[in-house]
């Protein structure tokens, strides 16, 4: 009786053995365990410039001109509406909806040298362009990427696109979507590669000690030996024919003296000696004082001085 007993008793904890071990996994897979710790983010490429052309070419720009100074397939000019172009690439394919954010980071570039409130897509030439490259800084920003800010693209100058060659060279950029140099422009823009022109530009000859500076150039006005003659350069914006307020750029240009025609006596006129470069001419009183002053490797007076000649001046930009 009692070993039927202990049979019996081994039996039962035997059965509660095996149903508690089989409880046991039941109720552990009915329940997810979350891990506290994280990895870092997942990040994608750095986007980059692209211009917009049928091939786009990574780290330049395409530029349109709104022609108002110049011709529609000439170097851009003073008075011109500039506009970039761009698109944006990475390997993810994210988007800057609007081109809201990369438009907010371009800066315009006189000379490499920011232009003070010159932002956004658009940017219209003035005088002080003249004779300088205009770049752009521009920072590739997306709507959607991690990272969504690529590093800042200095373009010195957007006319020189691929394959141009003005014999200042350029580097096109880094695989980080940085870059600088002369290169900018893209290859498909209409616009010749070169400094800013100033088409605007007219000269005024005038007496040096007269207060209304008289435009002696187109008149029959005789000029006189003893006198003094001075230059104004100006951009006439406005092709009202006057040095207007803000228009002088004599400070921006060199100029040289020039006697045209003929004298008296049928001496071929010429380039007056350096010495009288971006200056006024003073015109001696006698022939010889003349020739002493005048004379260079263009230019040799005759006996008569510089009676006869009439007065001009070549320029260029500085």
């Amino acid at each position: 009786m009692k070993l039927e007993s202990n049979r019996n008793l081994r039996k039962v904890v035997l059965a509660l053995a095996v149903a508690g071990y089989c409880a046991i996994p039941a109720i552990a897979s009915a329940a997810w365990t979350t891990v506290t710790e994280s990895t870092g983010a997942i990040n994608s490429t750095v986007p980059w410039i692209q211009d917009t052309s049928a091939t786009p070419v990574d780290h330049h720009v395409s530029i349109s001109a709104k022609r108002g100074g110049s011709k529609s397939t000439a170097q851009l000019a003073v008075g011109d509406e500039v506009t970039v172009h761009w698109g944006l690439a990475d390997a993810e394919g994210d988007t800057d909806a609007n081109d809201a954010s990369t438009k907010a980071t371009i800066k315009w570039l006189r000379n490499g040298q920011e232009i003070s409130g010159a932002e956004g897509e658009t940017y219209t030439l003035t005088s002080a362009d003249a004779g300088k490259k205009i770049g752009i800084k521009i920072t590739p920003t997306t709507a959607t990427g991690i990272p969504a800010v690529g590093a800042e693209l200095t373009l010195a100058d957007i006319t020189n696109g691929p394959g141009d060659n003005d014999g200042s060279g350029g580097s096109d950029g880094t695989g980080d979507g940085s870059g600088s140099g002369d290169g900018g422009g893209s290859a498909s823009d209409d616009i010749p590669a070169g400094p800013v022109v100033d088409n605007n530009v007219k000269v005024v000859i005038y007496k040096t000690d007269d207060t209304n500076k008289k435009n002696l150039l187109g008149t029959t006005d005789i000029l006189a030996t003893k006198t003094s003659y001075s230059v104004i350069l100006y951009s006439d914006a406005n092709n009202n024919n006057k040095v207007d307020t803000g228009e002088d750029v004599t400070s921006q240009y060199d100029y040289r003296w020039r006697f045209s025609g003929t004298s008296a006596h049928g001496t071929a006129g010429g380039v007056v000696k350096d010495t009288w470069n971006n200056t006024a001419l003073v015109i001696p009183a006698t022939n010889s004082e003349a020739g002493t002053a005048f004379n260079s490797s263009s230019l040799t007076l005759g006996d008569d001085g510089v009676q006869g000649y009439s007065l001009s001046i070549d320029y260029q930009i500085k």
